[in-house]
């Protein structure tokens, strides 16, 4: 299971294992919230070292240790775009942090981190307070990022 607060800062690395920036973002389409139908992320948002933002699909991604290895060339990244991000879910600017509606207990919670699958479905929100305290402690209190044991969400089709 993979957090989306373990995600973000995540480096991300070129082919030949060469550091080319961070994950700074998760968009989801916007066509897909509130949908029952699994949701998958559209992209990642990969902040490059001259702070320039690439889209990349996480088919083009895989993990190595503690880093996402690209599995395409650096020249075949797309640039972000302000119309697809129109169109577009930031999970990290627009969600994170937020207040949604859980439905089915019908009252306003926070969210403080997502979850998703290995295979990048959104399984749904953390709103507990460890899930804020592991989100906000620093690292070198809490030790190397790695995928922790899942709390209890909020499921996705419930916000």
């Amino acid at each position: 299971m993979l957090y989306l607060s373990q995600l973000l800062g995540t480096p991300v690395e070129d082919q030949e294992g060469m550091r080319i920036g961070k994950v700074s973002g998760v968009m989801i389409p916007a066509a897909q919230v509130g949908s029952s139908e699994p949701v998958y992320p559209s992209a990642l948002l990969i902040e490059g070292e001259q702070e320039q933002l690439w889209r990349v699909p996480t088919g083009a991604v895989a993990w190595q240790e503690h880093a996402l290895r690209l599995r395409v060339p650096t020249g075949q990244l797309a640039v972000q775009l302000a119309e697809a991000a129109a169109q577009e879910l930031n999970l990290a600017q627009d969600v994170l942090d937020k207040q949604v509606i859980d439905i089915v207990r019908k009252k306003a919670v926070r969210v403080n981190d997502v979850c998703m699958d290995d295979a990048w479905r959104l399984l749904g929100i953390d709103n507990s307070t460890v899930g804020l305290l592991h989100r906000l402690a620093p690292a070198w209190l809490l030790g190397p990022k790695r995928r922790r044991s899942p709390a209890p969400l909020i499921p996705w089709e419930q916000i």
